[in-house]
């Protein structure tokens, strides 16, 4: 349960400083692996955008990308489709990861995140938001 509420504090955070803050990586001096995992998140978002749609009566449906592209899905279906690509990108220092959290009693909801040394891009469904290592 701490490692949920630690997720999704993170997730806030990174929310706020993207859209108060106007965090603008481009300021950065960005590494060629920062740029190129940037690159990948981006390029999910523009496929899951191609066919995107929300649909709640499918979240029971399991995940099968054919059957998403043609019906839709939810934010785990979506998430799915973007953790199976970070997957295919593995031999190119690409690590991948769900991420499920609690957003009240009942409800949960599933991003997916990608890494690499540069630096990490959380994929949102048709959005990403990325920020670079600082260390």
């Amino acid at each position: 349960m701490k490692k949920v509420l630690l997720y999704f504090f993170l997730f806030i955070l990174l929310i706020i400083s993207v859209n108060i803050l106007d965090y603008d990586t481009s300021k950065n001096n960005d590494t060629i692996e920062f740029t190129e995992l940037k690159l990948l998140a981006k390029n999910i978002t523009l496929e899951i955008k191609e066919f995107y749609n929300y649909n709640l009566s499918n979240i029971k449906v399991p995940y099968n990308e054919s059957y998403l592209r043609e019906y839709g899905g939810v934010c785990w279906h979506y998430s799915e489709f973007a953790y199976r690509i970070g997957m295919e990108n593995i031999e190119s220092g690409i690590f991948t990861q769900k991420v499920i959290i609690d957003t009240n009693k009942t409800r949960r909801h599933q991003f997916t995140t990608i890494s690499n040394k540069g630096g990490y891009c959380i994929i949102e469904q048709t959005r990403y938001f990325c920020f670079p290592l600082l260390i």
